[in-house]
């Protein structure tokens, strides 16, 4: 990103950022995965902490702000809340969470940027923010890299090491992307290229990593279609459950029916 003047480079982190949750479903451009992240790596490597902290942050306004844009809805629409204020309440929730890239970019700027270990020193931190986002503050585990590999080869990884191992192999591939491009010593490009072959050839590991156990069994879903504007109503609660338990018992046959997630929307005492 050398060739980017400064007073662009934080734009490009912010578009950055925003094009990343469209390697997620619905849109599933998953190649995006590789590629953003390597915008942010290629932004903060050779810059100071200062500039580090803002490129961060302004990759995870952009990154929120696009990646959790269904709060609003789930405030406005279904909360009740009033227009400005679900604007801003989900505004600051966007811009808190950018302080994950903020805290990520100032660790890598700070402590792990040593020539020879960059791309080590990116992954970690990556997988650090990733991690501490799974349990601060009750965790919000959300647009975890991993996910949006999850219809690709690459989640043949993912019963080995869970979504964790699918990230650092995405963000690795992806850091090592960079340096294959711009290192300066046949050796080093060596490296990567072959770091990249191997992350690359690991799915072909798939294998059945589970096995059938007893007879099969039928299972039924319930799913009453219940406003969700009306869901958490106190009133319409006995109306609610008297449907799920009516459509139980005359439409379902199987030993085991699931309902869907809060299909009981009481707090349970």
């Amino acid at each position: 990103m050398a060739g980017i003047p400064p007073r662009f480079r934080a734009l490009s982190a912010l578009i950055a950022g925003a094009l990343t949750p469209l390697a997620f479903a619905p849109f599933d451009l998953w190649p995006l995965i590789f590629i953003t992240p390597a915008i942010l790596y290629s932004l903060i490597r050779h810059t100071g902490v200062k500039q580090s902290l803002w490129y961060g942050w302004v990759f995870g306004v952009g990154f929120y702000g696009v990646g959790v844009s269904w709060v609003f809805r789930s405030i406005h629409d279904f909360g009740g809340t009033p227009l400005p204020l679900a604007v801003l309440m989900t505004a600051l929730f966007a811009l808190g969470l950018a302080l994950f890239f903020m805290l990520q970019t100032y660790l890598y700027a700070r402590w792990f940027s040593r020539k020879g270990f960059s791309v080590a020193g990116f992954v970690g931190t990556w997988m650090f923010a990733e991690w501490l986002r799974s349990w601060f503050l009750t965790g919000f585990p959300w647009l975890y890299s991993g996910y949006a590999l999850i219809d690709t080869p690459f989640n043949a990884l993912a019963p080995m090491g869970g979504v964790w191992l699918v990230s650092f192999v995405c963000v690795t591939i992806s850091a090592c992307l960079v340096n294959l491009f711009t290192a300066r010593t046949l050796p080093q490009r060596a490296l990567c290229a072959a770091t990249i072959t191997v992350l690359c050839a690991l799915p072909l590991l798939d294998r059945e990593w589970t096995q059938p156990k007893g007879e099969p069994f039928d299972v039924d879903i319930v799913q009453a279609n219940i406003p969700q504007d009306l869901k958490w109503n106190p009133n319409y609660l006995p109306d609610f459950l008297m449907r799920y338990v009516n459509i139980t018992q005359e439409q379902t046959r199987a030993p085991v029916v699931v309902w869907p997630e809060t299909a009981v929307s009481a707090i349970y005492s």
